[in-house]
């Protein structure tokens, strides 16, 4: 028997984690993100790699308090062709986490290849 002002449904402890490179003629972007919550504390971690290219751009941060949101995103460029990767997670207090990486990759002249990966 749950005694009032007691919650029976036990705290949610999960993780996710999502990750994924570009790479064309040379180029290649990567990112990856995990994310956990144990009750109502939240850990997260992202990072991005970018190389190949002539112009290349890395970014990644965390942010919040409560509800945590991060972002890691990588450019590599080379004259027109370029490989792009972008990954964000969020964990909320007593929710599941959950992580989404989107990438492209691109030459002048063709179609975009482009793929998106989803946690959990």
């Amino acid at each position: 028997m749950t005694p009032p002002g007691h919650s029976a449904t036990p705290p949610i402890n999960a993780t996710a984690g999502s990750g994924g490179t570009a790479a064309v003629n040379g180029t290649s972007a990567s990112t990856l993100g995990v994310a956990a919550t144990s009750g109502s504390n939240s850990a997260m971690g992202v990072g991005a790699s970018a190389a190949g290219g002539t112009n290349n751009h890395t970014g990644a941060a965390v942010h919040g308090n409560n509800v945590l949101n991060g972002q890691a995103r990588a450019m590599a460029n080379d004259h027109g062709t370029f490989s792009h990767s972008h990954t964000h997670c969020q964990a909320k207090p007593n929710q599941d986490p959950t992580c989404r990486t989107k990438t492209m990759s691109h030459v002048p002249g063709s179609r975009p290849t482009m793929s998106t990966t989803t946690s959990p």
